[in-house]
């Protein structure tokens, strides 16, 4: 549930647990979940840095 953003508030009471500690417990990270988090911190921090896919390169900034 909490892979597909269900908050853990929720979890918790869906599964009847009362301490919010429970949700850490069981909570496991998927390699799918790492690969993301990892995709997004690397547009966060070196969106600005390379050029996108979408944008061509000209002449003179493939010179560089």
């Amino acid at each position: 549930m909490l892979a597909n953003g269900v908050d853990g508030r929720v979890v918790m009471d869906i599964l009847g647990w009362s301490r919010l500690e429970m949700v850490s417990r069981y909570q496991h990270v998927s390699t799918a979940l790492q690969e993301e988090a990892a995709r997004r911190m690397n547009e966060l921090l070196f969106e600005d840095q390379a050029p996108s896919s979408d944008t061509p390169v000209t002449n003179q900034e493939s010179a560089r």
